[in-house]
């Protein structure tokens, strides 16, 4: 049972709001990129969660928690 869906899990909201820039704009083997959040993306997907979802799959998940 999953509380979040596709959109919603870690690694795609990662994914959708992460920037990747150069540590160096030299032509150099080994210049890695380094990869942040842009929190402006990440907040405006997270104005999209389905809250409401959310909070009846967390009820049933309680529910059978306490059923087990």
């Amino acid at each position: 049972m999953r509380l979040y869906d596709g959109d919603f899990t870690l690694s795609r909201l990662k994914e959708a709001c992460s920037t990747t820039r150069r540590t160096s704009n030299l032509p150099v083997d080994g210049a890695r990129a380094e990869t942040s959040i842009d929190l402006a993306k990440l907040n405006a997907k997270l104005a999209e969660l389905p809250v409401a979802q959310i909070r009846q799959r967390r009820l049933r998940l309680n529910i059978y928690k306490d059923h087990e």
